[in-house]
Parts: C-alpha cells; sequence; structure tokens
C-alpha cells in the first residue's frame, strides 16, 4: 500500500512539475510581448495577444499580470522538484529503486 501511494505522489508531483513548465512558458513568452508590444500573436483568428495584452486587466499597479504568473509558475516548479527530491530520498532510505525519478532529479545540488 505504501509503495503504490509513494508512486500515485510522484506521478501528481510530475503532472504538476508539466502543467507549471507549460504555465510558466506561456507567461514567459505573454510578458515578452507585453514589453516588446509586439502583438502578431493570434490562433485561428479566435484569439489574439493583442487583446489580451492591452486590456485594462492585464496589469496590476502597472505590473503585468503574465509576470505574476512567471513568479507563480516558477514557484510551483520549484517547490514540486524540491519535494519530489524529498520524497525520492525518502524512499531510497527506505531501500526502494526509483530509477525514473533519480535521474530527472540528478541535476539539483540537494
Amino acid at each position: 500500500m505504501l509503495a503504490t501511494k509513494s508512486k500515485k505522489i510522484k506521478i501528481i508531483l510530475l503532472g504538476f512539475l508539466l502543467m507549471s513548465a507549460l504555465g510558466l512558458a506561456d507567461s514567459l513568452y505573454l510578458t515578452k510581448k507585453h514589453y516588446s508590444q509586439e502583438y502578431t500573436c493570434s490562433l485561428l483568428d479566435i484569439s489574439n495577444c493583442e487583446s489580451v495584452l492591452t486590456s485594462s486587466y492585464s496589469t496590476i499597479f502597472n505590473i503585468p499580470i503574465a509576470v505574476i504568473g512567471v513568479i507563480y509558475y516558477l514557484l510551483i516548479f520549484i517547490s514540486a522538484l524540491i519535494y519530489l527530491k524529498i520524497t525520492v530520498e525518502q524512499d531510497s532510505v527506505r531501500g526502494k529503486k526509483n530509477n525514473f525519478s533519480k535521474k530527472i532529479l540528478s541535476f539539483l545540488p540537494m
């Protein structure tokens, strides 16, 4: 039962890593577009960056929402990495083999 719970936690954490990486990429892209004022991105004429980036709701106290998104997604990504690293280390202390997770986390200095 414990191994199954640990495996489920790792799958959820990998999901958090993937989704936060996608959110971070999107926020970075929108931040770049906001500061360069190049509003040339569109999605099949359904949505476009100009309406999003020039809206009155696109900034809070002159800080672009995209910058807030970068900070948020970066915090989520780092938190998930740290928690995954801790989980893998606890499993290795218990004698469980986690080759895939260890390979993913091998670059972290912790």
